[in-house]
């Protein structure tokens, strides 16, 4: 699946990278990202969606949730693919303080991206 959505992958019928728009390849970016980092916390998409980064911790590799339906708090330990995703949005929107700071992806059109 990680291959089908490598936003940097070309094949025939597809735009190659070169000639993609800026807002393709942050859309291709998105995707990628938000399936790694579903696959890798095993969070569902709304959690992932509503996650602020004060309940990121890059220096301990963790991600803390809070599940409201069942009154319980749940940490994640990030694998390496997915600590490099965080590493870059957080490293991003620390250089643009104006641009959301939640871990917003794709579907709601993030406020992040690596191709900007």
């Amino acid at each position: 699946m990680l291959t089908e959505l490598n936003p940097n992958r070309h094949e025939i019928g597809m735009v190659p990278p070169a000639e993609r728009t800026p807002e393709m390849q942050k859309q291709m970016q998105d995707n990628y990202d938000l399936v790694i980092s579903l696959l890798d916390t095993g969070m569902r998409y709304d959690e992932m969606a509503k996650l602020p980064w004060s309940s990121v911790d890059m220096d301990a590799g963790s991600i803390r949730i809070y599940r409201n339906k069942v009154d319980s708090a749940d940490t994640f330990y990030m694998t390496g693919r997915l600590k490099e995703v965080m590493q870059y949005r957080h490293e991003t929107a620390m250089k643009n303080p104006g641009m959301c700071l939640k871990v917003k992806m794709a579907i709601q059109r993030l406020c992040l991206s690596r191709h900007q």
